[in-house]
């Protein structure tokens, strides 16, 4: 808790030029607790922008962006071994008067490190809202506490003389699932004390701020997949998002050499996607429930002699078996037993098709956008609430599980991000079923599958006009994105085009995507009977909150880290079916016919040898 006595000194100041800031002092006779002071009295007498604050020059508006008012240090001691008192606030007019949620999704990026007084790296920070104006201000102004400022304490007070805070922007959250980016591109320097923090504490207030502009690249990022058929039922997923950086910015300062981002990765629970509009209505019923707890049953759909459901069904004595072919079991006990069975999702995994289903979609043609992907989860969240993942959606729609060789959750060691750079180069391996010899009868009947590798694949493309050229697939297996993307691509290309921006495809992960076959099976006939053809259940990687947060250029040797301001998207890939295996089967049977015809050769030369 931050204390003060006698006398309260606070900076609080916002300028678009340079300038030595005024500072904000006021009396306080009695014990103040700087974070539970009201936005407007803290912003009372202060100086910004060039004229003295009244909030009546602040109007409510749906055109304007919101705005930092001011970024303030408190508390900073000459005597650095005194780190208590010391806080960042922030105070934002929000013109929109829109609710903003208290959440960590609230963030600012501020400058961690520099070199020969430059900036070399941004983290975000989440942001803790304080307090709120009311009445005819209702929402108009905003005061914020930055979480984990002993963080930037270490930095800052290694030069107690002059305090640099350079800040790119700031992410509210309005009450969806991503938080709205707004720039800030501000670099704030404090010198001097506020009364009682100097060498000496009764000596007056020295402190004052100065503020100047940075640069800040404003993006608009957008997000797509390449699946690559490598595999039956495992398939490489190349994840990838793209955007549009202003040519005068890479003439300036040339090649894009790395990228900095964050996200928080994790694995869906099995998403079900169903042709079969009847099981799917009557699935749908039961979405988020366990049916420990609810057990049901399928009697009241359409029970005519000649329907495939009457025979896959059965009555209310009957269970229902949900499985992948070769793989994973699943068993709902629907007239009331409340059994449920399960085997091994694949060797070593256990247990990953649990209680309850969570995801669940409908598709004549057996494709689910990614959008509807996104949409879902949004629904499901707002449907039926609970506990959410990073306070976005609901966890019961995740698994907490990544790829082999791949991190769990917010990325880099400390969980601040990770930078990829443009010469790291990586590969998609190309189909194999380990047997040189079986992939040549592979290659004869297979045309789904991907036999070549693709090598040597940059992360960070700049798109040219040429590739744009041909059909929606040609240019999707050229850019390796999706082919239902390609027209939202091309759109995004021609505005950036418009606007003198180079579009940026940016390819940050890959990872596997895994689909089986959806089998329903009746117990209790004869033969177990299955019937194939349901739809097929999907598992994939997706991307919380992926947020870029700077753009290292390089030119002639000289290294420039821009930071970036862009709002947060969450990154899921669309779904779709498992490949064919009739190639398989005919390889299969091809294989036999020829052991059998060679074991028939042999034996009739061997009985032939044996006559003579």
């Amino acid at each position: 808790m931050k204390k003060i006595f006698a006398i309260l000194i606070l900076s609080i100041i916002l300028c678009t030029s340079l300038f030595t800031a005024g500072v904000l002092a006021y009396a306080d006779t009695v014990d103040t607790d700087m974070d539970d002071t009201p936005v407007l009295e803290d912003l009372k007498g202060s100086y910004i922008g060039g004229e003295w604050f009244n909030p009546d020059n602040y109007p409510y508006s749906q055109e304007k962006a919101c705005t930092v008012l001011s970024f303030a240090e408190f508390g900073f001691a000459a005597d650095t071994s005194k780190v208590g008192d010391y806080a960042l606030y922030v105070y934002v007019y929000n013109p929109s008067g829109k609710a903003i949620l208290n959440t960590l999704l609230n963030k600012i990026s501020i400058a961690t490190a520099y070199e020969n007084g430059q900036t070399v790296d941004y983290e975000k920070f989440s942001i803790q809202v304080l307090s709120t104006s009311t009445d005819n201000y209702a929402n108009l102004f905003w005061k914020f506490k930055v979480l984990n400022a002993e963080r930037i304490f270490a930095r800052v007070s290694q030069n107690t003389d002059l305090r640099r805070y350079d800040v790119a922007e700031i992410e509210l959250n309005f009450g969806s699932a991503t938080s709205e980016a707004f720039t800030v591109g501000n670099t704030y320097e404090y010198s001097g004390f506020a009364q009682g923090y100097g060498a000496d504490p009764a000596a007056a207030s020295t402190l004052s701020c100065r503020c100047d502009s940075i640069e800040a690249l404003q993006l608009q990022v957008k997000s797509t997949y390449y699946r690559y058929n490598n595999g039956i039922t495992t398939q490489s997923n190349l994840n990838s998002v793209y955007f549009g950086v202003p040519l005068e910015t890479l003439e300036k300062y040339g090649k894009l050499q790395q990228i900095k981002a964050n996200w928080f990765e994790t694995h869906t629970e099995p998403l079900l996607v169903l042709d079969d509009f009847l099981l799917y209505e009557a699935l749908s019923q039961h979405i988020g429930v366990s049916v420990y707890d609810a057990p049901f049953s399928f009697t009241d759909l359409p029970s005519d002699t000649g329907h495939t459901h009457e025979r896959i069904y059965g009555g209310e004595s009957q269970q229902f078996v949900w499985g992948y072919a070769g793989s994973m079991v699943y068993e709902f006990a629907f007239d009331g037993t409340q059994t449920t069975s399960h085997s091994a999702w694949e060797e070593g995994v256990n247990d990953y098709f649990r209680d309850s289903i969570h995801w669940l979609f409908y598709s004549e043609n057996d494709y689910v956008s990614s959008d509807q992907v996104l949409k879902y989860a949004q629904d499901y969240t707002a449907r039926l609430g609970g506990k959410k993942l990073i306070e976005k959606y609901s966890e019961k729609l995740f698994v907490a599980e990544v790829d082999d060789g791949r991190q769990y959750g917010w990325q880099g060691a400390d969980g601040n991000g990770t930078v990829i750079d443009a010469d790291s180069t990586f590969n998609i391996n190309g189909f194999t079923s380990g047997s040189k010899f079986m992939d040549w009868f592979e290659k004869l009947f297979r045309d789904d599958l991907e036999f070549d590798s693709l090598k040597d694949l940059s992360p960070i493309y700049l798109v040219q006009d040429s590739d744009l050229l041909g059909s929606d697939e040609t240019v999707a297996n050229r850019l390796l994105i999706d082919k239902n993307d390609v027209d939202a691509f091309k759109s995004a290309y021609n505005k950036n085009k418009i606007e003198g921006k180079k579009t940026v495809l940016f390819r940050f992960a890959l990872t596997d995507y895994n689909a089986y076959n959806l089998i329903a099976k009746r117990q209790g006939m004869p033969g177990n009977t299955f019937q194939d053809g349901v739809g097929y259940v999907a598992r994939q990687t997706c991307f919380l909150d992926f947020d870029i947060i700077w753009l290292k250029f390089v030119k002639e040797n000289q290294e420039t880290v821009i930071p970036v301001v862009s709002s947060p998207i969450d990154v899921f890939s669309g779904l779709t079916p498992p490949l064919s295996n009739d190639g398989l089967n005919l390889l299969a049977i091809i294989i036999a016919v020829l052991v059998i015809v060679l074991i028939a050769v042999c034996a009739y030369k061997l009985f032939t040898v044996k006559r003579k």
